[in-house]
């Protein structure tokens, strides 16, 4: 009796065992499934995520690259007509830089607007130059004649006048082609000291000389 009680007992913990061992082997396995799926889940769904932020990336490269490919058109076509423009100023403004005026003589010239707006300072035909006789251009830079001086211009110094006996001596030197240069500002002085001007190799003086007459000296650097 006790004996088939034991043998009893032994099959019921056995089956038990087996039970609890399948049991946990089942277990196991759903764990298994569940993890895999969920695995399985995951790196379809950071798949997804990196295909949508790659596709997304991809869109935006487009984009910008159209957006930089307009401007550069863009910025291409304003260059190109800004460039167009200045030219046409440019050419605008080397025409524009002269002012046709008449010779004492009914001859038709373009006098550079520097020398046109320095004679109207000095009151034009009526003033201290009088009338324009002559406008010549040389390599260097031009001259106007007038009745009573010149006006010498170019582009280092801009419209200089040159009169009186330092304009006679400049003048008679070779004007525009002096080895003194071109006048680089207006004489100073007065009569009791004489006057000066200076040039751009030199200076050109009409001052009193020893004996007290007035003599004109160059003085060349």
């Amino acid at each position: 009796m006790n004996s088939n009680k034991r043998f009893r007992r032994s099959a019921v913990a056995l089956a038990a065992g087996a039970s609890l061992v399948f049991g946990v082997s089942a277990c196991s396995d759903d764990a298994k499934d569940k993890a895999g799926d969920a695995a399985n889940s995951a790196s379809e769904k950071a798949g997804d995520a990196a295909a949508s932020a790659s596709e997304k990336a991809g869109e935006a490269k487009d984009s910008m690259t159209g957006e930089k490919g307009s401007e550069s058109e863009g910025a291409d076509a304003k260059g190109s007509e800004g460039a167009d423009a200045e030219g046409a100023g440019s050419e605008g403004g080397a025409e524009g830089e002269g002012e046709k005026v008449k010779t004492a003589n009914g001859e038709e010239v373009e006098l550079p607007k520097d020398v046109k707006t320095a004679w109207d300072n000095e009151g034009g035909e009526s003033g201290a130059f009088g009338k324009l006789t002559e406008y010549t251009e040389g390599k260097n830079g031009s001259l106007a004649t007038f009745e009573k001086g010149w006006i010498a211009n170019s582009k280092g110094h801009g419209a200089v006048p040159v009169i009186g006996k330092i304009g006679e001596t400049w003048v008679n030197g070779g004007g525009l082609d002096n080895e003194i240069g071109l006048p680089t500002g207006p004489e100073k002085g007065d009569a009791a000291n004489g006057w000066t001007q200076s040039f751009e190799n030199g200076t050109i003086k009409w001052a009193k000389d020893e004996s007290g007459k007035f003599t004109d000296t160059i003085e060349k650097r």
